[in-house]
């Protein structure tokens, strides 16, 4: 399940198609085999293009954490990379509008 969940982290997908499935396969026979295993590649966050250097200036100098986004800081989950990557392109919105 490991080997499944670092596949579905590394490739950035929830649903699995028959290829993805074909290469967790592989990747667990060889973990079975005691082959070295690759590294898992970090995932890039997709941030929103900024329009302009006011709106980059603003999301550099203003404290996100104090907008009136409606957000609940306490309780992001920060290793969840679509929560992450919606709630960045939430504060870019904001602060083109503001």
């Amino acid at each position: 399940m490991k080997i499944e969940n670092d596949y579905k982290v590394q490739h950035d997908k929830k649903v699995l198609n028959i290829g993805d499935r074909k290469a967790i396969g592989a990747k667990i026979s060889d973990a079975l085999e005691g082959k070295a295993a690759t590294s898992i590649k970090k995932q890039n966050y997709i941030i929103k293009n900024i329009s302009s250097s006011s709106l980059l200036k603003k999301l550099l100098f203003t404290d996100i954490s104090e907008l009136d986004l409606g957000v609940d800081w306490e309780n992001i989950n920060w290793e969840d990379r679509a929560q992450v990557t919606t709630l960045i392109a939430e504060v870019i919105e904001f602060l083109d509008n503001n």
